[in-house]
């Protein structure tokens, strides 16, 4: 049973015209890997080419949620797009190094940061 601030929210917001998506709450099981999927095909339908995951609000990431992370990747490069990952917690980085994603993926510590390499 997933409770209330358990639950896995994404909201959609444009800066510098980078699409900045903000991911909030735990990352887990496949329903959320779908969601992120899903959204990130519909800004690619809408000609949106250049993205920063912001992970600051991520407070838990397994299996599904690295899946997710890397079909989003695979979606974004698929259409000559960009992709940064932003504000990755202790936990967040700890899995994302575990399985070498840091060594392919942009990861920065500030949203800024994360534009200024998407300009």
């Amino acid at each position: 049973m997933k409770l209330p601030w358990d639950s896995y929210s994404i909201k959609v917001r444009d800066a510098q015209g980078v699409t900045i998506l903000d991911l909030k709450g735990k990352m887990v099981g496949e329903k959320d890997s779908e969601t992120l999927g899903e959204r990130v095909s519909q800004l690619l339908a809408a000609n949106k080419k250049r993205f920063v995951l912001n992970l600051k609000k991520v407070r838990r990431i397994d299996n599904y949620g690295v899946a997710a992370l890397l079909g989003a990747y695979k979606l974004i490069s698929e259409k000559r797009g960009k992709l940064s990952l932003v504000n990755p917690s202790q936990e967040v980085k700890k899995q994302l190094d575990k399985i070498f994603l840091t060594a392919f993926l942009d990861v920065h510590d500030s949203e800024q940061e994360a534009l200024t390499c998407l300009k």
